[in-house]
């Protein structure tokens, strides 16, 4: 069931950090707020081809998965706050997004005889993975990965969104993505910082 709420709670934050990143050559941050603010309006009200820009946003993709909320979230404590975030949680949350889309696309593509991707509609894969929200914490040793698929599978339970799939609130190929480009880009910064001491 498509429930209208779910669908901003789980878009917003992602079409504001992506306004946010675009507008980042802008230093002043009440101007950079209020232009973030603009482009968003003009996602809802700008209409192409009879349509606005959200309604072809969400024929690229549905409703984002609790993954690429999780990145945008993640992003904008990381611009907005005073605190600087700790580079280790991103790092780690990226890895999780990763395995699991390593242990699910493949498989979901045909590349071997078992769809992982139909997995996703069996109740009872919900409970293994909810066991293993526990291991995922002593693990990782930080809450933002139990926190990711507690909320996914919250979603999942109550079908707030609109696939019946149990993967699709979990991750989504933008998701991945972006797991791959920010763990591409903190060992690209980590060579260079060893290669400056070594020099």
């Amino acid at each position: 069931m498509d429930i209208l709420w779910y669908v901003y709670v789980t878009w917003l934050p992602v079409l504001f950090a992506c306004c946010w990143a675009l507008l980042c050559s802008i230093s002043q941050l009440n101007l950079r707020l209020c232009l973030c603010m603009v482009c968003m309006g003009l996602v809802f009200t700008v209409s192409i081809a009879n349509a606005s820009v959200f309604y072809h946003l969400r024929g690229l993709l549905s409703e984002p998965s609790w993954a690429l909320v999780g990145f945008s979230l993640l992003y904008l404590a990381r611009e907005l706050s005073n605190r600087q975030l700790q580079k280790r949680t991103v790092y780690t949350f990226s890895w999780a997004v990763v395995f699991f889309g390593y242990s699910l696309y493949p498989l979901a593509l045909g590349l071997t005889y078992m769809d992982s991707y139909a997995l996703g509609y069996e109740p009872w894969v919900a409970l293994v993975l909810a066991g293993g929200l526990l291991l995922a914490w002593w693990f990782t040793r930080t809450l933002i990965v139990p926190l990711w698929l507690t909320t996914a599978l919250f979603a999942y339970a109550y079908q707030f969104g609109e696939s019946p799939n149990l993967w699709d609130y979990i991750i989504d190929p933008f998701a991945f993505i972006v797991a791959h480009m920010y763990i591409a880009r903190s060992l690209w910064a980590h060579y260079k910082k060893r290669r400056e001491v070594i020099e």
